[in-house]
């Protein structure tokens, strides 16, 4: 949510930036926050405005976590607006994300893109890319999965070049990393057979779960076909 300061750093994030354009922490409105009072963001001049120059730029914002003992799955959910240019594939200006071992996707360079082996999309990208929508904030939520006990890097980066200008550039707030253990079903106990004949029986047993859907009874006459 970048409320605990009025920086990156403040707020757990290292920005990687450029000269001119530059990853930032503010309550600037555009883009105003999704909630609270602040938003990143990025911006020309130091966080007055929403809005970046026209310069070949790519700058990474990023933050380390380790996933749990245990946990495998991950949800990640954002909320973002970016202007950008391009429709459907052109690679101009734009936000993308990439999630990996931080060990194999180093150190962050500004003006140098991450390797696309480590990009991550969900259904509001375009291309894998986030843009061309600015108007309100956008909802995004991607499953991703990792190692337990490792240490994974998340990199919002945004990518400008040298021809046309289509205000404004990428703005995210609400980022949250949420891990948890696979769903085992747990099967049910106490399983009963009364009232058998020829044709016919009367089963039950006890729910010994919280997350089913439903169960499933399965017959057989030999116990190898059912």
């Amino acid at each position: 949510g970048f409320e605990n300061g009025g920086t990156p750093a403040a707020n757990g994030w290292t920005a990687v930036n450029a000269t001119t354009d530059s990853w930032v922490v503010g309550i600037a409105n555009p883009p105003g926050p999704s909630a609270g009072t602040n938003a990143g963001y990025v911006s020309t001049d130091g966080g007055t405005t929403w809005s970046y120059s026209q310069l070949s730029t790519i700058l990474h914002l990023y933050k380390d976590v380790t996933i749990p003992l245990g946990e495998t799955i991950i949800n990640l959910s954002f909320k973002w607006k970016v202007g950008g240019e391009g429709s459907a594939t052109s690679d101009w200006d734009n936000m993308k994300l990439f999630w990996g071992i931080a060990s194999s996707i180093g150190t962050p360079v500004a003006n140098t893109a991450i390797s696309a082996t480590y990009q991550i999309s969900g259904p509001g990208a375009i291309s894998g890319m986030y843009k061309l929508s600015s108007a309100t904030y956008n909802s995004e939520t991607i499953t991703l999965t990792g190692t337990p006990g490792s240490t994974y890097r998340l990199v919002f980066s945004w990518k400008s070049d040298v021809s046309d200008i289509v205000n404004p550039p990428a703005a995210i707030d609400e980022v949250s990393l949420v891990s948890r253990m696979p769903v085992t079903p747990v099967p049910p106990i106490s399983f009963t057979a009364s009232n058998v004949t020829t044709t016919s029986m009367d089963i039950g047993w006890t729910d010994n779960s919280t997350d089913e859907v439903s169960f499933r009874v399965y017959r057989s006459t030999d116990n190898i076909n059912f």
